[in-house]
């Protein structure tokens, strides 16, 4: 008795059992009237091999690919984008924020799933990848081009996980140039009392607002989100745990950027007794810079309770900057000026990464290393200095006379 193994190999009866993946079986192919049959659990059976040797060694290859992740299982390869693209921003959802959850949906449906949602996601192919992106890029900004890749990577690197891809197609693109931002824009200390003298003067008085940015970092989604129970007014410190951003259903309110809760300093001749009348009549779950005309009900805040971004081109902080003689800046400017003022006032780094809510210190010198004064020549001159204060040593000249 006989049946027909894959490739048309006669295979017959098992000879012995399976043995680390190795099964002996009749075949009237070879001379000796049996064979070897390699079998790994989750791929398919390899027949044929005339010697032992040759089926173990085989085996051994099958492991090892396995263990570095570059097979490819080719059933599960056959899933389509759109599957598991689905199933990805559903997991998404709960483990991002919500705003971010919908810009990663609104690429996803936009771009990424009308072009590869019916491609298996074995099919997905480095070149192709490539061909879209530079389409892309004819018609995108490169930072559009990038975060449409960038969910396309995402959604793919769980098959990578997976091991059902070795490796991301979506690796090793070349992508377009991105517009350098705009030049930080730093205030001293003068032109920031300068400018919170001038909102001041403005209908709804801004200027406790800008010098609560101006000093503590907080960016202006947190700033718009502060309630009175989050200061502390005897430890002059301010609890930043909270982040309201507008989208088209209102207001999201969320953690910080981040993620994370981070507890900032304000300094308390300058602003202890602003805060303290901004506050002043309100309850704890009250916000402390409320839209003007708003209820401001901290038992049910509404979209209407929250402060809108000032408008670039026609908003209070333009006219004030107008006031104050000062060009004209943005909101997060008044964050920039905030760890401006702390390295200028000698705070240390993990304190300027506190203060600008930043993961880490390297995010932060990197985000602000021209506010870092010494450069290679100035270190080297100040080397010099300590030396020569510590232990004077004469020099060549004075040696020679």
């Amino acid at each position: 008795m006989c049946h027909i193994g894959r490739k048309g190999n006669m295979v017959g009866k098992p000879l012995g059992p399976v043995r680390n993946g190795i099964q002996k079986y009749e075949n009237r192919n070879f001379r000796r009237g049996y064979a070897y049959l390699v079998h790994v659990k989750g791929e398919p059976m390899k027949y044929s091999f005339e010697r032992k040797e040759d089926a173990e060694a085989y085996r051994d290859e099958l492991k090892r690919k396995r263990r570095l992740g570059v097979l490819v299982n080719a059933k599960k390869a056959e899933e389509t984008v759109l599957e598991r693209g689905e199933q990805w921003l559903k997991n998404s959802e709960v483990h991002t924020a919500p705003s971010t959850h919908r810009k990663y949906e609104s690429t996803w449906r936009n771009h990424v799933a009308p072009r590869w949602g019916d491609i298996p996601i074995g099919g997905v192919l480095n070149s192709d990848v490539q061909a879209w992106v530079t389409e892309l890029s004819a018609r995108y900004s490169g930072g559009t081009v990038r975060d449409i890749l960038s969910v396309l990577r995402r959604i793919l690197n769980t098959a990578v996980k997976d091991r059902i891809l070795p490796w991301n197609p979506c690796d090793d693109i070349t992508l377009p140039k991105v517009k350098v931002a705009k030049e930080h824009r730093y205030l001293t200390m003068g032109e920031l009392l300068a400018l919170a003298d001038a909102a001041d003067r403005r209908k709804n008085k801004y200027g406790t607002l800008v010098l609560t940015m101006g000093t503590t970092g907080m960016r202006f989604s947190e700033v718009r989100a502060l309630r009175v129970k989050n200061i502390d007014f005897r430890e002059c410190r301010i609890r930043v745990c909270e982040n309201a951003v507008p989208d088209t259903g209102g207001v999201n309110v969320d953690t910080p950027k981040n993620g994370e809760t981070r507890i900032v300093p304000f300094p308390k001749r300058l602003l202890l007794d602003r805060l303290k009348a901004k506050c002043s009549g309100k309850s704890e779950d009250d916000l402390v810079f409320e839209r003007p005309g708003a209820l401001n009900d901290g038992a049910a805040l509404t979209s209407d309770d929250y402060m809108r971004d000032p408008d670039p081109n026609d908003g209070w902080l333009v006219y004030a900057a107008r006031d104050a003689g000062l060009e004209r800046l943005t909101s997060h400017d008044l964050r920039h000026t905030a760890v401006s003022l702390a390295i200028s006032s000698g705070a240390n780094i993990k304190v300027v990464q506190r203060i600008a809510g930043h993961k880490s210190a390297t995010m932060t010198l990197d985000r602000y290393a021209d506010l870092f004064p010494i450069d290679l020549g100035d270190l080297a001159e100040r080397l010099d200095d300590m030396a020569f204060r510590t232990n004077p040593v004469p020099t060549a000249g004075e040696l020679l006379g």
